[in-house]
C-alpha cells in the first residue's frame, strides 16, 4: 500500500513532462484549469519566444503562462513547433484571427480541444498575435 502512495504522483509527473494529464477521479481539468487562472499576472515563462516585460498588457502575459501550460509540450517553448505540433512562427502570421479562435476553442487537425475558459482563450489568442505577429495573408 504504502509503494501506491509514491506511485500516482511519480506517474503523473512523468505523464505531465510528456503533455499527457492523468485521469484523476479526485480531481478534473477545471482543478487545473482554477489553478492557473490563480497564477500571478506577471508569470512568464523563463523560455518564452520572446522577452515580454512586466509592463506588457496582461492579457499577453496570462496568455505566455497558458501557453505554457497547455500549448508548448507540442508547439514547443518557442513556437518552433516540435513532431505533434506546428511552427506557430509561421503559422500564425499566416492564419487569421477568426480561425486562431476557432482552433483554439474546437481543435484542429490534430490539435485537441484545450480544457480552458473563454477568457483563457482569449488570453492565449492575445499571446500568440503579440509573439508571433499579425495576420500576412498566404
Amino acid at each position: 500500500m504504502a509503494a501506491r502512495n509514491w506511485l500516482f504522483p511519480l506517474l503523473a509527473l512523468l505523464l505531465s513532462a510528456c503533455g499527457v494529464a492523468p485521469s484523476d477521479p479526485a480531481t478534473d481539468a477545471a482543478t487545473s484549469v482554477d489553478a492557473l487562472a490563480a497564477a500571478p499576472v506577471d508569470a512568464v515563462p523563463t523560455d518564452a519566444p520572446r522577452d515580454v516585460p512586466r509592463d506588457v498588457d496582461p492579457t499577453v502575459t496570462r496568455g505566455a503562462a497558458v501557453y505554457r501550460a497547455w500549448c508548448a509540450h507540442c508547439h514547443g517553448a518557442r513556437g518552433a513547433g516540435s513532431g505533434d505540433g506546428p511552427d506557430l512562427r509561421r503559422e500564425v502570421p499566416a492564419t487569421t484571427d477568426d480561425d486562431i479562435r476557432r482552433a483554439l476553442r474546437e481543435g484542429g487537425r490534430m490539435m485537441p480541444v484545450v480544457p480552458i475558459d473563454d477568457d483563457q482563450r482569449a488570453d492565449v489568442f492575445a499571446y500568440l498575435r503579440a509573439t508571433f505577429g499579425s495576420y500576412q495573408g498566404r
